[in-house]
């Protein structure tokens, strides 16, 4: 039987069509939505939608536009170009006035550099602070322990730092750790204690010559 023939049940109900009054061949129209709807009018539905709901699920807007969800996602991101990401963690949130603080302090850094590029990094001095705790708690590989392959795993449980936590300040540059400094109970870090710790510490010793010491009290 050849590709272009007529099985019996399809003559059979091309027959019965043809009885009840079909006097042509060709597909009738269907009530179902057109097959095409990825147009200008439903890519600026898309748009609207995400505009105003950024968080808005793909199969949120295929159930509000009454379309796919392959469909929506042709639409945004081949037509409209647009992508969803999660949203990237940043450290604190920067005022208009902070930035522009650390944008003049990067320019007056990229002066020095223009100026002597060989011995700039030499010159640059940062720090910053960490919680120290009053414990030394056991890593997993040194709890290992030699046992019968009948014996029970070991058990380890969890250390409490009932000991409590110190603030640690630490300065260091390009050749390592210049000052540690640990803040007093009830105090915390602010601009003017920063002063008065580098002022203190300058005018007692030389950053240089003396590394990885406590500052003086």
């Amino acid at each position: 039987m050849s590709g272009s023939s007529v099985t019996t049940a399809s003559g059979q109900i091309l027959g019965s069509v043809f009885k009840r009054g079909r006097v042509n061949l060709e597909d009738e129209p269907r009530p179902d939505r057109p097959v095409e709807v990825t147009n200008d009018q439903t890519s600026e539905a898309v748009r609207q939608l995400v505009v105003k709901h950024r968080r808005m699920k793909v199969s949120e807007m295929a159930k509000a536009l009454d379309i796919s969800g392959g469909s929506v996602h042709t639409i945004s991101h081949d037509r409209l170009g647009m992508r969803k990401l999660s949203a990237r963690w940043v450290p604190k949130c920067l005022s208009d006035d902070l930035k522009a603080v650390r944008a003049s302090m990067c320019q007056a850094l990229l002066k020095q550099w223009s100026r002597d590029a060989t011995n700039f990094m030499e010159r640059i001095v940062t720090g910053d602070e960490i919680w120290v705790h009053h414990y030394d708690p056991e890593t997993k590989e040194q709890s290992k322990q030699w046992t019968g392959f009948a014996s029970f795993r070991p058990k380890r449980f969890k250390t409490q730092p009932s000991a409590g936590k110190v603030m640690a300040t630490i300065f260091w540059d390009t050749k390592g750790v210049l000052l540690i400094d640990y803040l007093p109970r009830g105090q915390t870090i602010t601009g003017e204690y920063y002063s008065d710790l580098l002022d203190c510490y300058s005018c007692q010793t030389s950053w240089k010559d003396h590394r990885r010491c406590a500052a003086p009290t």
